[in-house]
C-alpha cells in the first residue's frame, strides 16, 4: 500500500530496536517477493543479529535467493562485542553499490581511527565467539525483567533479540512521554518513551536490560513503586 513509483529502497531493522522482534525466514521470503516484484533495494540494519535467544544468528534477507545483489547489510561491533565507544561499523553489499557509496563516504566522512579498526579486526577474528558467551547473560536478564513485569501487571512484546523490552503503559491513560517524566520525577528512574520511535511507539516504553541483575532489581523495585502510586491515584479518582 505504501509502495509507489518513487519507492527505491526498503529499510529493515531486525532484530528490532525497540521491540526485540525478529523476523522469521518465511517472513523474510514473503517480504523479499514483494521487494523483487517492485524492483527495490534493501538496507538492512543487522547490528543485533547475534544477540538472539532462540537461534544462533538472526536470519538476514540477504540470504534469500536473488536478494544478495539488491541488499546492503549494515552492521557493527557495538552490540555483539560491547564496543560502543569504539565507533566502528561496516557495510556489505554488491560491488556496484559499494563503489558508488564509497564516493560519498570519502568526501563526507574522515575515517574510523586506525586503533578502532585494529580492535575491530581482532573482534572479528580472534574473538568471534564473544556473542555466544554474552547471550546467556542477556537471556537471564531478559527473563528476570519479564518475570517482574508479569508480577507488576505490565504487558509487553516478548523480545526474541536485542536487550530491550517494549512495555505497554496504555492502561494508565498517559502519553509515553508523560509516563517517562513521572518515573523520573517520582522514583529517579529513566526509560525511553515509545513515541521516540515514531507515533507507532506511542503507548509503550522501552526498558533496557544491558546492566547487572543487581541494578535491574533496584530499577524494577522503583518501577513497581511508581506503578503502585499510579494505581492508587486511579482507584481514588
Amino acid at each position: 500500500e505504501v509502495i509507489n513509483e518513487k519507492s527505491k529502497l526498503v529499510i529493515l531493522n531486525y532484530p528490532n530496536n525497540p521491540s526485540g522482534v525478529v523476523l522469521s525466514s518465511q517472513e523474510l521470503v514473503e517480504l523479499a517477493n514483494v521487494i523483487k516484484r517492485h524492483d527495490l533495494y534493501v538496507l538492512t540494519d543487522d547490528v543485533y543479529n547475534r544477540l538472539v535467544y532462540d537461534q544462533d544468528l538472526a536470519p538476514s534477507i540477504a540470504s534469500v535467493p536473488d536478494m544478495k545483489e539488491r541488499t546492503l547489510v549494515l552492521n557493527g561491533l557495538s552490540k555483539s562485542h560491547s564496543m560502543t565507544g569504539w565507533r566502528i561499523g561496516y557495510l556489505l553489499g554488491p560491488e556496484c553499490l559499494i563503489h558508488e557509496l564509497y564516493k560519498i563516504h570519502q568526501t563526507d566522512v574522515g575515517c574510523a581511527s586506525s586503533i578502532s579498526q585494529e580492535a575491530a579486526m581482532t573482534a572479528l577474528t580472534v574473538d568471534r565467539e564473544n556473542p555466544s558467551e554474552i547471550v546467556p547473560i542477556f537471556r537471564e536478564r531478559r527473563d528476570y525483567v519479564l518475570k517482574r513485569l508479569d508480577e507488576i501487571g505490565i504487558s509487553y512484546i516478548k523480545p526474541e533479540g536485542t536487550f530491550y523490552v517494549f512495555a505497554n503503559i496504555e492502561k494508565f491513560g498517559m502519553t509515553s512521554l508523560d509516563f517517562v517524566k513521572f518515573l523520573i520525577e517520582t522514583v529517579d528512574l529513566a526509560v525511553v518513551h515509545g513515541s521516540a520511535f515514531t507515533e507507532f511507539g506511542e503507548g509503550f516504553i522501552r526498558i533496557s536490560y544491558a546492566m547487572d541483575l543487581s541494578i535491574l532489581k533496584e530499577a524494577l523495585d522503583r518501577f513497581q513503586a511508581a506503578v503502585g502510586k499510579l494505581n492508587n491515584q486511579k482507584s481514588l479518582s
